[in-house]
């Protein structure tokens, strides 16, 4: 109906936030997951992201979530940006 919950939007996105990386359970597709994490370059300006999406299953969303934050804070370092100003872990 395209109608969009901005206090439901609001808490998920405090929580990607947190997180450093967001996700979708096969809300879109079943059985499709998909994690997503920012990439920066200078000035901290964000201008991609790294995105997995595939069958995998979701009690590994979280593990699999750590690592491809952990990737971007890697490639957003040598593009130049400064993640001790960027993300929150």
């Amino acid at each position: 109906d395209g109608h969009v919950d901005m206090k439901r939007l609001k808490k998920e996105l405090s929580k990607c936030r947190e997180m450093g990386y967001a996700f979708d359970k096969g809300e879109l597709h079943p059985g499709i997951n998909s994690i997503s994490a920012p990439l920066f370059g200078p000035m901290e300006k964000m201008f991609g992201c790294i995105l997995l999406i595939g069958n995998y299953p979701k009690n590994l969303i979280s593990e699999y979530g750590t690592n491809v934050t952990k990737a971007a804070k890697e490639i957003s370092y040598k593009l130049g940006a400064d993640i001790s100003q960027i993300y929150l872990q």
